[in-house]
């Protein structure tokens, strides 16, 4: 879900509760007049009420909104100056998926090529990480936003297990090699997926169970035999 505006939008200790059930838990962020800002997260993190709030469909429990250097936290939606189109799941057969996704930008007379300049991810009701997309894949603060950034997602494995000092290890798809040259570890190839410029190996590794490896087109290994697989230098996360 996403948002631009030509004004600042900052939010101070937004909470919010429905009955017993705490949604939003004190989210702080400040929205930049001009940025594009997308909030992602699984479902049930907080997302549309978040913006159901900014925009005035929802009360805060608690909290400030500012719009504009404006407080509008108890304003009515038509003098807040927000717009909100409701989410639609519904596709176009005749267009491709870039074409799709591209489709409401093109509405609103933005370029297709528009990239977010800030996500928030949110989970559970509270702010997990803020950062540009690339600050997000380069360094996530948590297992949580690590595995929710990227496809093939990150490889994340108990500390112990991986025999990592450290409480989870993670290393992405793309930064595996296949290799026979002391790989750290074996694994059964269970599964390929043949992209053309990449092929996505899945294996069966012993201790860690299943690792997803990125490798190029032209890879091939077959169905049940055993591959080496290493890490690439520097590229590897430990949390915790």
């Amino acid at each position: 879900m996403a948002a631009t505006s030509i004004y600042s939008v900052v939010l101070k200790d937004i909470r919010k509760s429905f009955g017993a059930a705490d949604v939003i838990r004190g989210v702080n962020l400040t929205v930049a007049p001009g940025e594009f800002c997308v909030f992602v997260g699984p479902s049930g993190c907080g997302k549309s009420t978040l913006l159901r709030i900014i925009a005035g469909l929802e009360d805060a429990t608690f909290g400030q909104i500012n719009i504009g250097g404006k407080d509008v936290t108890h304003a009515e939606p038509s003098t807040r100056g927000i717009a909100m189109v409701f989410q639609s799941y519904a596709l176009y057969s005749h267009l491709t998926v870039g074409e799709n996704t591209g489709f409401g930008l093109l509405l609103a007379k933005l370029p297709k090529a528009l990239m977010a300049d800030k996500i928030v991810v949110l989970n559970g009701g509270r702010i997990e990480q803020v950062g540009t997309p690339m600050e997000l894949y380069n360094a996530p603060v948590s297992p949580f936003v690590a595995g929710f950034i990227g496809s093939p997602k990150m490889n994340l494995y108990d500390g112990t297990l991986a025999d990592e000092p450290c409480a989870t290890y993670g290393i992405p798809p793309e930064h595996l090699q296949l290799t026979e040259h002391a790989p750290r570890w074996a694994g059964t190839v269970r599964h390929l997926e043949r992209l053309g410029a990449d092929t996505v190996v899945y294996l069966t590794v012993p201790a860690l169970g299943e690792m997803v490896v990125r490798a190029d087109g032209d890879t091939y290994p077959a169905i049940g035999s055993t591959c080496g697989v290493s890490p690439m230098p520097e590229r590897e996360f430990r949390f915790g």
